[in-house]
């Protein structure tokens, strides 16, 4: 609540009356609280005070992209033993096979093992300056944190299913988080100075 509902006088932050006696609840003041942080989150990439700035979604599109680059080759190369079984109608491509599985395993292993062990850092995002850690401590988090935020992108069906519920649940904190698994692992994706 930014303003007093009986007067309109504005508000200070844990203020618990207005100068007109009305009193302030406890859900009113923690509301007030959230909405004014995500409006900071909103208005700045930067946190205040602490010099940490949110990766742009280019960049993290670019990074995106050049992970997918060697997602494919790491994945030609152990699917050429096996056969390749072509897609004959669209419906196929939302029918699971030997090769999806195998894409599905190569994906995330890829950003699970670049991101556990090279500090949250992707080929593609260490070429861009990027990480992605915990979103409390914004220092790297663990290996049970990036296998969550990573679960998904091994499939692209499941990858744009995961992109577009987060788009929509994150709408309002943009810049912050773009896909769900992010928001179920708690990271995000800084630029390093």
């Amino acid at each position: 609540m930014k303003y007093c509902p009986k007067c309109g006088a504005q508000l200070g932050i844990g203020v618990h009356f207005c100068a007109c006696g009305y009193e302030i609840t406890e859900e009113e003041r923690i509301r007030r609280k959230k909405e004014e942080s995500y409006i900071d989150l909103k208005k700045s990439a930067r946190i205040p005070g602490k010099g940490i700035i949110f990766a742009r979604t280019w960049e993290r599109l670019i990074a995106f992209i050049i992970d997918m680059m060697f997602i494919t080759i790491i994945g030609y190369i152990i699917a050429l033993p096996f056969p390749i079984l072509r897609r004959q109608t669209v419906l196929d491509l939302f029918i699971p096979n030997f090769i999806d599985l195998i894409n599905w395993i190569v994906g995330f292993s890829y950003y699970w093992l670049f991101e556990t062990y090279n500090k949250g850092q992707t080929i593609g995002k260490k070429i861009l300056g990027l990480r992605t850690v915990d979103a409390n401590s914004f220092e790297t988090t663990s290996k049970e944190k990036y296998a969550i935020n990573n679960l998904l992108r091994g499939s692209n069906l499941l990858f744009l299913i995961d992109l577009i519920v987060g788009y929509i649940a994150n709408y309002e904190i943009k810049g912050n988080r773009l896909r769900i698994m992010q928001n179920a692992s708690n990271t995000v994706v800084v630029k390093i100075k």
